[in-house]
């Protein structure tokens, strides 16, 4: 129970998660992830928990997402009186999925996009997470726990997965040359 011993969110890998969260920690325990950085950390983490890593190793959108690196599956902690600052995912080509596993009656709420929502236990709550959203754990001290699951959004036929995420990657390295680099029509010296 709780989050002991749990990383906290972006001191492993996606560094820019870690500015996210205000007043309370949030943590992390890795399950599914493609990312090299993590993979001691997270066979050591699906020997700890080996019931929920075949489960999720059961669930191929989910697996297939994280060996691709668009997504990844952990346990998340959201300690009392944080709360997840504003923010979108990078693509609308999955889903996200919470399971709340702990929480403080009445104190944890997640917006997605105008839409909020009460956590409660055992009521499964499925996202479109390139929406913006935030999450509230308002209690003083207790902790909110669930298992956050990613996975390739239904619409996307697994044979298109490989295309899918090319796709991905030319949209990211467009947005980025046109967001770091100055316009071709910009003089670069005064």
């Amino acid at each position: 129970r709780g989050a002991a011993g749990w990383d906290l969110v972006g001191s492993a890998h996606d560094a820019g998660d870690r500015k996210l969260a205000e007043g309370g920690d949030w943590r992390e325990l890795i399950l599914l992830n493609g990312d090299a950085e993590v993979a001691a950390q997270m066979s050591r983490n699906r020997k700890r928990c080996p019931i929920t890593a075949a489960l999720l190793d059961s669930i191929p959108a989910a697996c297939d997402i994280a060996v691709r690196g668009i997504g990844e599956s952990t346990f998340s902690a959201l300690h009392g009186g944080a709360h997840l600052l504003p923010h979108c995912g990078s693509t609308n080509a999955r889903l996200t999925a919470h399971l709340p596993l702990e929480v403080p009656e009445g104190t944890c709420s997640i917006r997605v996009g105008d839409e909020v929502r009460e956590y409660r236990e055992g009521e499964l709550l499925v996202f479109d997470d390139s929406f913006e959203h935030e999450v509230w754990n308002r209690h003083p001290t207790a902790t909110r726990v669930v298992l956050l699951v990613r996975f390739w959004h239904p619409d996307i036929d697994p044979k298109d997965y490989a295309v899918t995420k090319r796709r991905m990657r030319a949209a990211v390295m467009r947005h980025r040359r046109n967001t770091l680099l100055p316009p071709l029509d910009t003089p670069l010296v005064p």
